[in-house]
C-alpha cells in the first residue's frame, strides 16, 4: 500500500493505493474499503476522529 498526495477541488488529500491483486480494509470492523481510500474523517467511530494510515490494511483480494 502506498500514500498519495492528491489535489480534489483545489485541497491537498492524502490518498491510501493498494498494490495491484489486493485491498484495503479498516482494521477496527474489517471493512472492505476498495483500492484506494482518501484520508479525512473517520465517522464509523464515536467521537469522530481524524483517519490515519495506520487505521487500514492492505489484503490480498479474494476472487469469487
Amino acid at each position: 500500500m502506498r500514500t498519495e498526495i492528491r489535489e480534489i477541488n483545489g485541497k491537498e488529500y492524502k490518498v491510501l493505493v493498494a498494490e495491484t491483486g489486493k485491498t484495503i480494509q479498516r482494521i477496527h470492523d474489517a471493512h472492505d474499503m476498495g483500492v484506494e481510500v482518501i484520508l479525512g474523517i473517520d465517522y464509523s467511530v464515536r467521537p469522530p476522529r481524524e483517519d490515519l494510515p495506520e487505521y487500514y490494511e492492505e489484503v490480498i483480494l479474494e476472487v469469487e
